[in-house]
């Protein structure tokens, strides 16, 4: 896919994946703020147009690391 090489190329890209269902793709950026995140959202949109006819996205503000100790 052309959209997924391009998307490889931001540097505030984590993670890129491909899905079935509601989304095709779900991707993970890190970014300083909302602000950041709508010109990446503008800047794809407007070089996929046609490929891309709807989105959301959603903030975490805090992460806490996980740790899964078996029984």
């Amino acid at each position: 896919h052309q959209i997924i090489k391009y998307l490889e190329t931001y540097p505030h890209l984590s993670y890129i994946d491909k899905t079935f269902g509601y989304a095709d793709l779900e991707l993970e950026l890190i970014v300083k703020d909302v602000n950041q995140l709508k010109q990446i959202i503008e800047d794809i949109s407007s070089k996929f147009p046609t490929m891309i006819r709807s989105y959301s996205y959603f903030s975490v503000a805090e992460s806490h690391k996980w740790v899964d100790i078996p029984e």
